[in-house]
């Protein structure tokens, strides 16, 4: 698949999931946003999951390194907490109530066992990062 065609699903793709949702999202969405063919669609994915994840794996990715940049910067732990708590704010805004719904509340299995797995990896970078800092003395040591 020509990249720029790549570009055009993901793109219509998170337009779609960001306003709708994942559960609210379907190929012939994806396809008449894209200006694409379903025959185009499925040669590259096998449904419209498939690409719901890589948008969701590029997001995740995007934020576990916004969280190592301000963890690793040299600030008071007080401020590195207050700018993850802003960035979160912010990257809420953007998205619907419908997209937070699905990822906290999904019904599909496939789906649910990925996000799962996402939410798990940012819970154990958080305690990473709580641990760093408990070693500092900046963060109670009962937290786990």
């Amino acid at each position: 698949m020509k990249e720029s065609t790549h570009k055009k699903l993901l793109d219509a793709t998170r337009k779609i999931i960001w306003k709708n949702g994942i559960n609210n999202t379907s190929v012939d969405q994806i396809c008449e946003e894209a200006g694409l063919s379903k025959m185009t669609f499925y040669r590259a994915y096998e449904n419209n999951f498939d690409i719901i994840k890589e948008i969701l794996d590029e997001n995740y990715e995007k934020v576990g390194k916004i969280y190592d940049e301000i963890f690793n910067k040299n600030i008071p732990f007080i401020e590195k907490i207050m700018e993850i708590i802003y960035y979160n704010t912010e990257s809420v805004k953007e998205i619907s109530p419908d997209l937070i719904r699905d990822i906290v509340k999904q019904d599909n299995p496939q789906m649910k066992e990925y996000l799962d797995g996402k939410n798990q990896y940012y819970r154990d970078l958080i305690l990473k990062y709580v641990a760093i800092e408990q070693k500092k003395g900046n963060f109670r040591d009962d937290v786990k």
